[in-house]
């Protein structure tokens, strides 16, 4: 009786593992369809997401976050955009390259609402 448990359970133990490894091949499928799908990569949900990333030194990450909202039209992440580009070498130690025409959407995104450091033009 102890032989056939054992026997039985040793069987159990494989198929949980072969399901979780199948759930596995399923999830990582179906990340790599989420990647493949045309389009830009979404948006941070809010600025506090972008600046979480900020205060923990993750200044590239930093950027492309406030940059995505600032390209979805949100003033303060426009805002800390240009200040990042306008300071980049001296705070961050690292250029930040944008376009004429994304800096220029970005300072239309402001709205009259930002700083006049934020606002200068670009080294």
């Amino acid at each position: 009786m102890i032989h056939r448990t054992f026997h039985a359970s040793r069987r159990s133990t494989a198929a949980m593992r072969r399901a979780c490894k199948i759930a596995v091949l399923v999830s990582f499928a179906a990340s790599l369809a989420a990647a493949a799908q045309d389009g830009p990569p979404p948006a941070p949900a809010s600025i506090d997401a972008a600046m979480e990333a900020y205060e923990h030194c993750h200044w590239d990450e930093a950027f492309e976050a406030v940059a995505a909202l600032a390209d979805r039209g949100d003033g303060e992440a426009a805002r800390v955009a240009l200040l990042m580009l306008r300071h980049g070498q001296a705070l961050y130690r690292r250029e930040f390259a944008v376009t004429a025409d994304r800096r220029a959407a970005w300072l239309s995104a402001l709205g009259g609402t930002g700083t006049r450091t934020a606002a200068r033009a670009a080294p």
